[in-house]
């Protein structure tokens, strides 16, 4: 990206509530910017890691090396835990020290796949040899707190309509969108769904529930 272009986005300001606020300094919460800088940030991880491993593809094939990243999100599998260890993460952590970075350690583990690890929202693990992917329980756990709030009426409602009626598609259930579904997984259908769900228990067993 044309870096006069990024600095004038970054001091574009933003718009809530109809009104412009300046951003002299960081980046909105949740703007749209942020991936963006990630991708610009962490372009070349992939090679980096790649070349800790091996400086060709033949080589580095055995390893079975496989980056996947979704802005400042990423994994990284490989055949074995000693080379994930030993070689791919220090040289991880030195491509982000370059760039005044450092890797997370509530985050990051690293882990047999029949353990299982969350990403994005997922739980991915395989069971007898079959991989499985279903919606990892702090996203779950996120959402059915959510809709309990608002069918308690512990949260406004935006609509002004009564707080202990949530429609599907509410609003207040913030940014929740379906999982990815791929052959294999479990996974709901809608957000709405697993909201609904939550609403009519609370419903019939009134406030003992929920």
């Amino acid at each position: 990206m044309d870096k006069v272009v990024l600095r004038k986005w970054l001091e574009a300001g933003y718009v809530e509530e109809e009104t412009l606020f300046a951003t002299e300094a960081g980046t909105p919460q949740g703007g749209i910017i942020s991936p963006v800088l990630a991708n610009l940030t962490l372009d070349g991880l992939e090679q980096a890691i790649n070349m800790s491993v091996a400086p060709t593809s033949s080589p580095r094939r055995p390893f079975k090396i496989h980056v996947v990243r979704y802005a400042d999100d990423f994994i990284v599998t490989g055949a074995s835990k000693e080379v994930l260890q030993h070689q791919v993460r220090p040289a991880i952590e030195v491509f982000l020290r370059a760039r005044g970075l450092e890797l997370s350690d509530e985050k990051t583990r690293i882990t047999h796949i029949a353990q299982g690890f969350d990403f994005l929202g997922q739980n991915i693990r395989k069971y007898s040899g079959k991989l499985l992917i279903t919606p990892a329980r702090k996203s779950v756990k996120a959402l059915v707190d959510k809709v309990r709030e608002i069918v308690n009426g512990k949260q406004s409602s935006d609509t002004g309509e009564s707080d202990s009626e949530s429609q599907p598609g509410d609003p207040r259930l913030g940014n929740v969108s379906p999982p990815h579904c791929v052959e294999g997984s479990l996974c709901m259908d809608r957000p709405s769904d697993l909201a609904n769900s939550v609403a009519m228990g609370c419903a019939s067993a009134r406030h003992e529930r929920c």
